[in-house]
Parts: C-alpha cells; structure tokens; sequence
C-alpha cells in the first residue's frame, strides 16, 4: 500500500523551486524600479534549527540550473552549545555583508523554520530600498519565509513559541539573547 499524498524529493524541490521564483517574480521587493533586471539577484539558502547546510543542496543545484547564483548557510547553533540567536543573527549578516557592501549585490533571503528570526534580525539597513535611497548598490529584494518564524520588532522567540519552552528545550537564559534585533 503507498500514501499517494506523500511527495517524493525531487517533487518537494520542484516544488520548493517554483515556490521560490514565483516569490522572485511577484515580490514588491521585486519591482523594477528597485532591482537591476539585467542581472539575476543572488539567493540565500537557510536552513532551520535542525538541518545542515546540505538539506538545501538540491534546491540550490536547482536554483543554479534556472541561472541563479546560490550561497547555502547553516546555522551556528546547530550542534553549537551555548549560542543564540544574536550568534545566528551575526553569522547570517557577515555572510550577507560581503555580498551587498563590497559587491553590491541584489539578494533574495530564503529562511526556513527556526531561520526566519536570525534572518530577521540579520537585515537591518540591508535592504534595497535603503541602500538605494543612501545611493548605494545592492541589498536585500526579497525574503522568503518557508514554514518560519517571521517577527517583528521586540518579538522574542520564546513569545513566538507560545510563552514557554517546550519540556525538551534547554533555554539560553542571558537577558535579551533570545529577541529581536532588527
């Protein structure tokens, strides 16, 4: 007997390419007043708490294939005791950095799960709108939120999650460690 609703792999990046072009293409970030439309923005894979960097190999090969250039990251908290999510907000943002101040890059963020608050929290003063407006190239154009988290500002992780850890979850108790920096 097979579970005719379960998708296989390939189908679930098919899926998940798809899902990530038509955010490109329909994205208010997109317009193009705001992103150079001769070049192709580059787009940053993240993924969630428990996944390495490897999970979006398959969704950045496809990425790739349509002419996109791809930057997968990992979080620095996975398998990483005693880090926050400050430590995956700065880890994020010097991935970013780089690719919009010094090479004046477009970039479309991509956040799964846990990712959406780091990545949040990563963007302040990158986006295109505010780059632009300071005549400067590159930033952020767009931002993906697969099945994530997405705060708004002094949101705390822990109020996003309902108010209290779950009985499994060993909370990081530094004041702060856990919101919003954007």
């Amino acid at each position: 007997m097979t579970n005719s609703h379960v998708m296989n792999p390939s189908s679930i990046h098919s899926l998940l390419l798809a899902f990530v072009l038509a955010a490109l293409t329909n994205s208010t970030y997109c317009r193009p007043s705001t992103i150079n439309i001769m070049s192709k923005p580059t787009i940053v894979l993240v993924t969630g708490a428990f996944h390495v960097d490897s999970v979006m190999d398959v969704l950045g090969a496809r990425l790739q294939e349509a002419g996109y250039n791809t930057r997968t990251k990992g979080l620095v908290t996975v398998n990483g005791p005693g880090l926050s999510v400050k430590d995956d907000a700065t880890a994020l943002r010097d991935l970013l950095q780089p690719l919009i101040i010094n090479q004046g890059k477009d970039v479309v963020l991509y956040l799964h799960s846990y990712a959406g608050f780091p990545g949040s929290a990563a963007i302040g003063g990158l986006s295109k709108k505010e780059r632009t407006a300071k005549g400067q190239q590159g930033g952020i154009v767009g931002l993906v939120y697969q099945s994530a988290f997405i705060p708004q500002q002094g949101d705390t992780l822990v109020k996003m999650i309902g108010g209290s850890y779950a009985p499994w979850q060993s909370p990081d108790v530094r004041p702060s460690s856990s919101t919003l920096l954007n």
